[in-house]
């Protein structure tokens, strides 16, 4: 458990969420379907299947996960000569 702003976080919870595991979980359940759909009764074509299924690419690409760019960090608001409302009172610009 993590504390994350005064909220516990179950790191276990997290792992079984992250974008591998998902893919990872997707894989296997398309692998079971395509398995469960086309019976085959030779063992030795069977193991050959499941093996080619398994391999990264056969029915599906590894996962791409693209960030956004870090902004570069400007002026304070408080530097920024902004204009305080009279009458509204701002956390942001000391008044």
């Amino acid at each position: 458990m993590l504390q994350d702003g005064g909220v516990e976080v179950d790191t276990n919870e997290m792992a079984r969420y992250g974008a591998k595991e998902i893919a990872d979980q997707l894989h296997q359940g398309l692998r079971r379907y395509l398995e469960a759909q086309y019976h085959v009764r030779d063992t030795g074509t069977i193991e050959e299947r499941h093996r080619l299924l398994q391999e990264a690419g056969t029915i599906g690409q590894r996962p791409y996960i693209e960030t956004t760019p870090s902004y570069q960090l400007g002026k304070p608001y408080s530097e920024l000569g902004l204009l305080l409302i009279t009458g509204v009172k701002s956390s942001i610009v000391p008044g």
